[in-house]
């Protein structure tokens, strides 16, 4: 079973995704709440994919992004940022932090984004 977490801090957003990633016998879903109980939680629960908001409290997901990226056990974890923040310059940072995938929230509707989740999974 593969392990995917969400990082993001919407309410409503990880209930939806609760909902859509709850019903996949493949894979196990964990949520945080900010950056650094993502990076705790990655660090911890060596998760197979994580799935990265932006805008976050505590550590903002680039700051989580360069963290990850700096650990020396961690640096090689497949990330997906799945934000509603849509600008050029978000989206150049995080590529050059080595993310998998780019996807705008408004672009990707939420029962799509277990398939999404599933090829790229497949691919690693």
């Amino acid at each position: 079973m593969k392990k995917v977490l969400f990082i993001d801090d919407d309410k409503y957003i990880v209930s939806l995704y609760l909902d859509i990633f709850g019903s996949a016998a493949d894979i196990y879903f964990k949520v945080a709440r900010d950056g650094t109980e993502g990076f705790v939680t990655t660090k911890n629960w060596r998760p197979d994919l994580v799935l990265l908001d932006i805008l976050l409290p505590r550590l903002e997901g680039l700051g989580y992004l360069q963290k990850i990226r700096e650990t020396e056990d961690l640096a090689k974890t497949p990330v997906i940022v799945v934000s509603n923040v849509d600008d050029a310059d978000h989206i150049a940072k995080a590529e050059a932090l080595g993310i998998e995938d780019y996807w705008v929230k408004s672009d990707v509707p939420p029962a799509m984004v277990l398939e999404k989740v599933r090829k790229v999974l497949a691919g690693l």
